[in-house]
């Protein structure tokens, strides 16, 4: 933004000098000889006046009545001596420049331009070093001329001094065509151009409302954007102000990196601009873009680098046109910003998603490796949509109420999935788990331990439905730990722990759900299950440890020990008889231990086949 500054400054300096140079010969030229005689003249004031070497390779003709017009072209601007090997190649060339101006003005001292065009304009700007490029020494102000009448401003005139050399300058219809700007920063390794700029102005003048129009394409090393403006535009040279009010830019982004391959967007509003400051305001800002349309205002400064200050409205962002692999939809979006020292900032962040809404704050750090932090709360968001719009992952619903505070880095999917850290904690209610039928396996079970394996009223419904799901998430370079689930509802309580790898895409996730009496007491064998494997085909097998420890001992104690008693001849503890036969070895209770868990294992196994129908 400093360099497109110092390019307005410096046309202007080329017109202040070259343009009365034009006109004296042209005048002279009536009464002497063909003007192009005095080309040599011409280059000589204005390469002594501009420091650098200029070329006119064209022909400069004239003409005289009813008004000047003035022909130039191939004209040639060099870069500075101080740019070595470089200072032989052009900063500026224009293939051709045409001017009218008033005859009669003249006279007072006044130009009045009413019509300038220039043709195949061509700017190659060059950072070689910090403190080196090639457009400074042009904007020093002991070269420019419109500082010599601004000393007194009290004394300013309407009129120049002819016999001084004095000229007040007026531009009122400008066309610019198919010009080129060329920007390399050598230092940074980057380049931008912006070519096929096409400009019109119906008149330029200090302080007047002009209509302006025109169109231009802007290229990077990775994006390419189509521009076409309109509007009207007002400038105070004094004060360096420019104002576009009102101003319509309308834009096609055309980039790899975009889902779909382009942005097509449409921008309305004002814009007031202090170049001396390097400060610009933005008002009643309308951005359309696909099927959003944002409204809000920004104040920016280029002073000491890019900094600004903006509130924002949006009334809907679908995030995968923009975001690779990120499918999202938001609505009635609200934040106030920054941007400073490359980090964005949102605060106040506000937003309706999936029939609930999210209320926190946001900052992305944009460096080699970009990095982000989210905090906030969602409120009865519909856990099931989000989830298959994100993930295509259907296996819970209900209305999910969440704080988080993530932090990640990366630029791209893997890399932010990596690095990802943080914790979310998720209370859900009324909703359902899919792919598991809880409360079938708890009736399973009841019916087996009641000898009736065989119950036709017994449905496997794919589901299993809840009152309540809670749990603490934390997330540690893109593991999920989880040891606190719990779930309830009117016939079960649930609890799990376990870990998803988001990086390799894997979980390895316990459930053990335990069926409660119409009392609200709970039974005491449970159903217990592992989920393992790939994290989008996981495989579902019973808990072998849980069963063991739980459902078995409680369940088949009594058989178990019946079978024993007839083994070993002795009575065990929990049967009917509980005295101790005084015959009985000391070391008959470890053998007995060995055989029980044998068999426990055994009869386990045999009754999992049954319930799991494996």
């Amino acid at each position: 933004m400093h360099a497109i500054k110092k390019i307005f400054k410096f046309l202007l300096i080329l017109i202040a000098i070259i343009i009365p140079g034009i006109i004296i010969a042209s005048i002279a030229a009536i009464f002497l000889v063909d003007a192009n005689h005095f080309k040599p003249q011409l280059i000589h004031v204005a390469e002594e006046k501009l420091g650098r070497k200029l070329i006119i390779d064209g022909d400069f003709s004239l003409q005289m009545y009813p008004y000047i017009a003035i022909k130039l072209t191939q004209t040639h601007l060099k870069n500075p001596e101080s740019f070595g090997e470089l200072k032989n190649n052009d900063f500026a060339y224009i293939d051709t420049v045409k001017l009218k101006i008033e005859l009669m003005p003249l006279l007072k001292g006044k130009v009045n331009i009413e019509q300038l065009e220039l043709d195949g304009l061509k700017l190659n700007l060059t950072r070689l070093a910090a403190n080196q490029d090639n457009w400074s020494d042009l904007i020093d102000k002991k070269n420019d001329p419109s500082k010599k009448n601004d000393e007194n401003e009290n004394a300013e005139s309407e009129e120049g001094d002819l016999a001084k050399g004095e000229f007040k300058l007026k531009l009122l219809e400008t066309t610019v065509r198919k010009a080129e700007l060329i920007f390399q920063d050598k230092t940074a390794n980057k380049s931008y151009q912006l070519k096929n700029l096409n400009f019109y102005t119906e008149k330029l003048a200090p302080n007047q409302p002009s209509a302006i129009k025109g169109d231009c394409i802007f290229v990077d090393e990775s994006t390419s954007t189509n521009l076409n403006y309109q509007g009207k535009m007002a400038f105070n040279p004094k004060e360096s102000k420019l104002e576009l009010n009102p101003i319509q830019i309308k834009s096609t982004i055309n980039s790899a990196k975009l889902p779909g391959g382009k942005v097509v967007s449409d921008l309305s509003g004002s814009l007031k601009a202090d170049w001396k400051n390097q400060t610009f305001n933005l008002q009643n800002l309308v951005l359309k873009f696909n099927d959003s349309v944002a409204k809000g205002q920004a104040n920016l400064d280029f002073s000491k680098g890019l900094s600004a200050r903006f509130n924002l409205g949006l009334n809907a962002l679908v995030l995968e046109k923009y975001v690779p692999d990120v499918h999202l939809t938001l609505h009635n979006i609200q934040t106030n910003g920054t941007f400073a020292n490359q980090t964005l900032t949102l605060s106040s962040l506000k937003a309706n998603l999936y029939k609930g809404s999210f209320q926190g704050s946001s900052k992305i750090n944009i460096k080699q490796q970009n990095q982000y932090q989210i905090n906030g709360k969602f409120n009865q968001v519909d856990i099931q949509a989000l989830l298959l719009d994100l993930k295509n992952i259907n296996k819970i619903s209900g209305s999910a109420n969440a704080s988080l505070n993530l932090s990640t880095a990366g630029n791209n999917a893997a890399e932010i999935k990596r690095h990802l850290t943080g914790v979310v904690s998720v209370n859900i209610n009324k909703g359902y788990l899919y792919g598991l039928d809880i409360e079938y396996y708890l009736n399973k079970a009841q019916a087996l331990a009641k000898k009736m394996p065989n119950d036709a009223s017994l449905i496997d419904n794919k589901k299993t439905p809840f009152d309540q799901l809670t749990g603490n998430f934390n997330f540690q370079n893109g593991v999920i730990t989880n040891r606190d689930l719990h779930g309830s509802a009117s016939f079960y309580d649930l609890t799990g722990d376990g870990t998803i790898d988001l990086v390799q895409e894997r979980i390895q996730y316990r459930l053990k759900a335990i069926s409660l009496k119409n009392d609200g007491t709970k039974r005491k064998w449970p159903l217990a299950v592992i989920i393992s494997g790939p994290l989008y085909q996981p495989k579902i097998a019973p808990d072998m440890e849980t069963y063991i420890q739980g459902f078995v001992q409680d369940q088949v104690e009594k058989q178990i020990n019946k079978q024993l008693e007839k083994k070993l001849g002795i009575k065990l503890p929990g049967t009917q008889d509980t005295s101790q036969e005084s015959g009985t070895p000391n070391g008959s209770n470890s053998s007995s231990n060995t055989d029980k868990k044998a068999l426990q294992k055994e009869l386990l196994n045999q009754g999992l086949q049954k319930l799991f129908g494996k």
